[in-house]
């Protein structure tokens, strides 16, 4: 089972920014911090990954996995 397959499977197809946090081991104002900088590759790769559904933002799951498994 690869890194997408596992997060799929314990996450779902979309994630929080709860869950991003865990993954990444950081804080979510942390996490929002970066996202808000956009000075480094990985902050590009999770505005990429941004989804917003209404006033809610997910990240897709399989983009995050990709990220984790490049770096």
């Amino acid at each position: 089972m690869n890194t997408a397959e596992h997060m799929i499977e314990r996450y779902g197809e979309l994630m929080t920014y709860e869950q991003l946090a865990g993954v990444l081991k950081r804080s979510e104002s942390g996490l929002r911090v970066t996202m808000a900088r956009r000075t480094s590759s990985a902050a590009q790769v999770l505005d990429n990954a941004r989804i917003r559904i209404g006033r809610r933002v997910y990240f897709r799951t399989h983009q995050i996995a990709e990220l984790i498994d490049n770096s």
